[in-house]
């Protein structure tokens, strides 16, 4: 299976309320609601609207939502794009709330490492960048022991999932992570001890050369569902 990740920027001039009326209620209305050959193809679609979050530099594209769209197989995904339906309704409705340009578009493989409970607590996602020069497999050889590591920092931890951008997708929009994780925790009470556990991770990721702090990030997010044939 694979995902289609959008990392929405609202679009000037329109209020956070708004953008969500128009991405959650509109926009996710034409995917129900489009040709059964269009919509069938999507097993599940998700959209995590950020509350709050933190970035690493100044100048960061600030994030409204993040959608994922979970797919059979890379040729579902293709088919679903290439869809008359995509090109003449659900792309121009983008432009009525994101700001399109800006946004990040990429795919995606999850691996679940604790089965998250879907649209339920908070969703931190977490995009990770490496250094210059650093090779996937270093991430790799990196990324599990370390959140082992901090996981003790982690409370009310309701499910942890990992996202890598296959080394061969074709570039879609924008610059994507070199990665991100998603992590589901219970309540605001539980967000200071995720911040920990980031800082902790990030710190050693600069430590041992993998990771950039700077061009790292996490929002923190509410998540709904639009569809879900998975569940």
């Amino acid at each position: 299976m694979i995902k289609l990740v959008l990392w929405g920027v609202r679009r000037p001039g329109i209020t956070a309320a708004e953008y969500f009326d128009g991405n959650h209620r509109v926009h996710g209305d034409l995917v129900r609601n489009g040709p059964p050959d269009f919509r069938e193809a999507i097993q599940r679609y998700t959209q995590s609207y950020a509350f709050d979050g933190a970035y690493g530099r100044t100048g960061a594209p600030v994030f409204a939502s993040v959608s994922e769209l979970w797919y059979e197989s890379s040729e579902s995904l293709q088919a679903n794009l290439a869809h008359p339906y995509y090109a003449q309704q659900i792309v121009p409705d983008g432009d009525n709330f994101a700001d399109q340009p800006a946004s990040i578009v990429h795919l995606a493989v999850e691996q679940p490492v604790l089965a998250p409970l879907r649209g339920e607590g908070i969703k931190v996602l977490h995009w990770l960048q490496t250094a210059d020069g650093v090779e996937a497999s270093a991430l790799e050889q990196f990324w599990a022991p370390a959140h082992e590591e901090g996981r003790e920092e982690l409370t009310g931890l309701l499910g942890y999932v990992r996202n890598r951008i296959p080394p061969d997708a074709p570039a879609i929009a924008g610059v994507p992570p070199a990665a991100y994780d998603a992590i589901w925790i219970d309540t605001e009470a539980d967000i200071p001890a995720f911040q920990r556990y980031a800082r902790r991770l990030q710190a050693a990721g600069a430590t041992a050369g993998v990771l950039d702090p700077a061009g790292c990030m996490y929002l923190l997010c509410h998540e709904r569902r639009i569809i879900d044939r998975l569940a």
